[in-house]
């Protein structure tokens, strides 16, 4: 998360521009602070997980919002939303499914080697590409996945991708799914079907 939290601050700073104005020219449309446009369901009830990870950790909070509070149209992740009040290069991020499909198209058909490396595995990185990493839910190609449960998984050889949105979080808090499984099944019955 840290690398994208400081990929934000680079490109505010090389804006000159808030972060959720620098994406503008991306053409993806609303992403921060959904309420301008998106009608959404709750992510999460209150902050049980960021909770129980403080407690876990020996640390102590005391800003929480107030328990029973369904979460919409702010990020669930306490980093996006206390520190960095709803606007983080890391999370916090809200779309449509038509909006995954549109990031996924891009990245699918792109040419231009800026937006390569995100989909190329980088030399000593483990699998990692500069956007999205290699292997566990992914069998092929690569993707990114999301804390509350969604997914992006894309394939340039065979020219397909997947946008898989779910959510882990709001119904049952402990323990939280391991998604990665489910997101593997999902991928693989795609490519069953080409």
């Amino acid at each position: 998360d840290l690398s994208y939290m400081l990929l934000g601050l680079v490109l505010e700073e090389v804006t000159g521009k808030p972060l959720e104005e620098a994406i503008d020219p991306l053409g993806f449309g609303v992403m921060y602070r959904p309420g301008r446009g998106l009608d959404l369901v709750p992510s999460c009830r209150d902050n049980a997980v960021e909770e129980g990870m403080c407690e876990e950790l020996g640390m102590s909070f005391a800003g929480f919002r107030p328990h029973c509070t369904d979460v919409v149209g702010e990020p669930n992740d306490g980093n996006a939303h206390y520190f960095w009040h709803d606007v983080s290069g890391h999370a916090g991020l809200f779309g449509t499914a038509r909006m995954a499909a549109a990031l996924g198209r891009f990245y699918l058909t792109t040419e231009d080697p800026i937006y390569l490396g995100g989909v190329t595995p980088q030399p000593g990185c483990d699998g990692r590409c500069l956007t999205f990493h290699t292997g566990g839910a992914f069998p092929t190609g690569c993707g990114h996945t999301g804390f509350t449960g969604t997914s992006l998984w894309l394939d340039r050889e065979r020219g397909i991708g997947l946008a898989l949105l779910t959510n882990r979080l709001y119904y049952d808090h402990k323990p939280t799914a391991d998604m990665n499984s489910f997101r593997r099944s999902v991928h693989e019955a795609l490519l069953e079907t080409i």
